[in-house]
């Protein structure tokens, strides 16, 4: 028990210093609010932290691994922490401001709706991009073939303009006949004393 009690003892002492240096960094940065500070494990059924910070500022949703990166540099660099992870969960104030809002009772059949239509559009924005990429496969097929076709009328011509200009400029020699002077030609005795 006396074994049980100083690790327990000691976990709760580390989580509290844990939790004074996150709150100072958060003050570092400039972000509002608290923080809480628990040891878990993570997806890959490691030990780890959870850091759950509420502030009243806004914190966008995209930028928040971007944070969970920062608090896990800067601890690890203190000597906070030595776990391969670090679990961060925000809730800034339209996280606040919704969780005011919610019913304090929300049936199964809600919930079940909810995630029933986030992933249909979610299947439907698949959708729409698998279409879109089939649609710019066949644009680039088209223009290939565009220049395929362009490219083979280019050649024929080529050939044609090729083929006049050897003609011009390698006439067939002409017969020995049609180089034979008039004048050389006897005539026909027929010819000369036609009957008459």
């Amino acid at each position: 028990m006396f074994i049980f009690g100083s690790r327990a003892r000691k976990r709760a002492k580390h989580l509290q210093r844990l939790k004074q240096v996150t709150h100072f960094l958060m003050k570092y940065v400039g972000l509002a609010g608290h923080c809480e500070c628990m040891t878990t494990r993570d997806a890959a059924d490691r030990s780890s932290h959870l850091l759950i910070i509420y502030t009243p500022q806004l914190i966008p949703a995209a930028d928040r691994e971007a944070m969970r990166v920062y608090f896990h540099r800067k601890l690890t660099d203190l000597g906070e922490i030595s776990l391969p992870s670090l679990l961060l969960i925000i809730r800034d104030g339209n996280d606040l401001m919704r969780m005011r809002q919610q019913p304090e009772h929300v049936s199964s059949g809600r919930i079940a709706t909810i995630i029933k239509a986030a992933n249909e559009k979610q299947v439907a924005l698949e959708q729409v991009e698998q279409r879109l990429s089939e649609l710019r496969k066949q644009i680039a097929i088209n223009r290939w073939q565009r220049q395929e076709d362009n490219n083979g009328q280019s050649q024929r011509q080529t050939w044609a303009m090729s083929d006049i200009n050897t003609f011009e400029s390698n006439p067939q020699p002409l017969p020995a006949w049609a180089m034979t002077n008039i004048g050389d030609i006897e005539p026909d005795a027929h010819s000369a004393h036609p009957e008459r």
